[in-house]
């Protein structure tokens, strides 16, 4: 009896052994496959960082671009601005010396006049 106790109590370890190592193999198994998909994701994680990371630098040279763009605009601007401020410089200039020219001009009618009604005055005497 006791023998044959001990015999079912032994068999139900093993069934029971048995069980437990198929559980610990699906476990095992379960763990693999997790470990798998977290691999994958992390792979996918620094796919899209690395997408990100480009996109960001893509961003940064577009803004560089622009701004240098930008810059040259304003570079342009500036230039066209001085030539502008230059040339008004030079029309003033040359409107002085142009008003300067007529009064000149202006002075020397003046004096022929003068001179002529003389000329005309020694005639007439």
């Amino acid at each position: 009896g006791r023998l044959a106790l001990a015999a079912q109590r032994f068999e139900a370890a093993e069934a029971e052994l048995v069980a437990r190592s198929a559980q610990f193999e699906e476990l095992h198994a379960e763990l693999l496959a997790a470990r798998a998909e977290m691999a994958e994701t992390r792979r996918a994680v620094d796919g899209a960082e690395g997408r990100v990371g480009e996109a960001q630098r893509a961003l940064m040279l577009a803004q560089q671009a622009s701004m240098a763009r930008e810059g040259d605009a304003r570079g342009y601007a500036a230039e066209a601005n001085t030539a502008a401020e230059a040339m008004a410089v030079q029309l003033e200039d040359a409107a002085r010396e142009a008003a300067a020219q007529a009064a000149l001009a202006d002075e020397l009618r003046a004096e022929l006049d003068a001179a002529a009604a003389r000329v005309e005055q020694l005639g007439s005497e």
